[in-house]
């Protein structure tokens, strides 16, 4: 015998993955008597409560058991088109046999007898309005489930684009009304209902496919608002970074200025000495050409001087 590790190995690969639920069409379903009598004054039923009276061949099965054979042969004819009724029974209910006998005709083994009961029978007309569950999509038409029973399609209308009618935001299992445009049955009885959306609807369509889309706001990340943040700091380091350098030049201007006042007084203190001298040797009574030498470069000098002076005081005008 195998061992339980070989039977449930411990390197057992993954899970499948579980698949999504497909949205699946309600089915068919015949309601009963009380149901459908409650269907009656919901708004576009196109339901009707009817008495009718119609004749009936039961098999010889069912001699003994009149009612039940009755029930079936009546169920066998729901959700078919009736020319007696003009249209589709749905339901039915109080039964009874008219006549106190039933009859054999010649050598035929059914019995014959007439009956009256209560039907619910489903009407519908070019132009009325029907209220249906959306039960398939397509590019052309939309199929719709009427009472749960009766099978409708509702075509796509021809001002409509292709984009508009995908974008129209029907969904499987949602109401959906409609105005029935031909009515058919096929051999089996089968009811064939074919419709079309509904004035108002086709211009909220045609409304919602011109009007524009609406922009969707950007989300930004974390990184996203962190860089944006930093692009908006980045100015105010550039202004500060162009103050400081402001000040830097004008402390160094600062500076320059009282190294050229320094100089100018040296150079005025140098020039006094020699204008001493000067005087002095012209007091004497002779001029030489020494003295008369360092007179023109005194006086050189005191241009110069006076020049470097204005200089100085432009600047410190300008820096005010």
């Amino acid at each position: 015998m195998a061992s339980l590790q070989e039977k449930c190995p411990d390197n057992a690969g993954p899970a499948a993955p579980t698949p999504t639920p497909v949205p699946v069409p309600a089915p068919c379903v015949i309601p009963a008597f009380a149901e459908a009598c409650a269907l009656l004054d919901a708004p576009y039923s196109c339901l009707v409560l009817d008495g009718h009276r119609r004749h009936v061949a039961l098999p010889p099965v069912y001699l003994r058991k009149k009612k039940r054979g009755i029930r079936e042969e009546l169920s066998a004819e729901l959700l078919k088109y009736s020319d007696s009724m003009k249209g589709v029974p749905l339901a039915f209910d109080d039964i009874k046999v008219v006549g106190p006998h039933a009859d054999i005709l010649d050598d035929q083994g059914y019995v014959h007898m007439n009956i009256e009961a209560t039907f619910v029978v489903f009407k519908p007309k070019r132009g009325q309005k029907l209220k249906g569950v959306v039960n398939k999509l397509g590019q052309t038409h939309v199929g719709c489930l009427v009472h749960g029973c009766f099978n409708a399609s509702v075509l796509k209308p021809g001002s409509l684009s292709v984009e508009a009618w995908r974008d129209s935001g029907l969904k499987v299992g949602d109401d959906l009304e409609f105005e029935v445009a031909n009515l058919d049955a096929d051999a089996a009885g089968v009811l064939l209902i074919r419709g079309r959306l509904t004035k108002s609807r086709i211009e909220e369509l045609l409304s919602a496919a011109e009007a524009p889309e609406p922009v969707e706001p950007q989300i930004e990340t974390v990184e996203g608002v962190k860089k944006h943040k930093k692009k908006k700091d980045k100015r105010p380091e550039k202004h500060e970074r162009q103050d400081e350098e402001e000040e830097e030049l004008a402390d160094s201007g600062l500076e320059v200025s009282q190294m050229d006042e320094s100089v100018v007084q040296e150079k005025k203190k140098r020039k006094k000495e020699k204008r001493r001298k000067v005087e002095g040797s012209d007091s004497s009574g002779y001029l030489s050409e020494k003295s008369s030498r360092k007179r023109k470069e005194v006086e050189r000098d005191d241009v110069t001087d006076n020049a470097e002076t204005l200089n100085v005081k432009k600047k410190k005008k300008k820096k005010c």
